[in-house]
Formats: structure tokens, sequence, C-alpha cells
């Protein structure tokens, strides 16, 4: 069994990455967390959303980890920090 990569971050960390100035560009290639798991060789868990800060990073993190219960099962943990300001 792979070991797992979970992630966290706003929208340079989301899967689901839509230009809010360019909405037509596409932007389906694969993000950081993606091409950093295939390096790895693990399973990869992106909780990223866009426009979310770093207590949304924070929480959801802490609730993913103490939800898998083997946690041999975890690889790396990355908290992709937002602004300071941002909650």
């Amino acid at each position: 069994m792979k070991k797992l990569l979970i992630v966290s971050g706003d929208s340079f960390t989301t899967d689901a990455f839509r230009s809010s100035d360019q909405p037509q560009l596409n932007c389906s290639w694969p993000k950081w967390p993606k091409i950093l798991a295939e390096k790895l060789d693990m399973e990869c868990i992106n909780l990223g959303r866009s426009g979310h800060g770093n207590e949304y990073i924070y929480s959801t993190l802490q609730d993913k980890i103490l939800r898998i219960k083997n946690k041999n099962e975890i690889g790396l943990v990355i908290a992709a920090w937002s602004q300071c300001h941002r909650k």
C-alpha cells in the first residue's frame, strides 16, 4: 500500500482551480500536489480549496489526520499556508 501525501491550501493547491481573471482559460493541468505525489510514489489526498485561508487549511488537515486510524499510512503532510492575514 502506498503512503499518503495529505495537502491542504488555497487556490494554488486545489485541483479545481479556475482563473477569475481569465475564466475561459483551461486549467486542467496537473497541480503540484499530484505531481509531488507521483514523484514520491504516494497517494495524494488534496484538501485545497480556492478562497480559503489558514484556519481552513489547519482544520482540514487536522480532521483528516484524526480520521485515519492507522497513522503509519501517512507519509507526508503539507500545509500550504495562505497569506498571514487570511483566516
